[in-house]
């Protein structure tokens, strides 16, 4: 998970991945420097028939030198 949520180690005993979805803005080359921001959109439970799940979405944003959004990850992990 690219943004770490230290409540989340307390719940459950494992985690899953949910999916993440990448999106490619424009071209990265080679001896460019690429910035992460990364930060916590949504967290929500379930239940389901094994139990208490905790999703957690994230989003990253991936900065190039001149400051231009190159790509973007909007990931979910799942704890259980």
């Amino acid at each position: 998970m690219s943004a770490h949520l230290p409540e989340a180690e307390e719940y459950g005993k494992g985690w899953l991945n949910g999916g993440n979805r990448f999106e490619y803005l424009e071209p990265v080359k080679v001896g460019d420097t690429i910035t992460a921001i990364g930060k916590v959109v949504d967290v929500y439970e379930k239940t389901g028939g094994s139990g208490s799940l905790l999703f957690i979405i994230f989003e990253t944003e991936y900065f190039n030198g001149h400051g231009r959004l190159v790509a973007r990850l909007r990931g979910t992990a799942i704890r259980r």
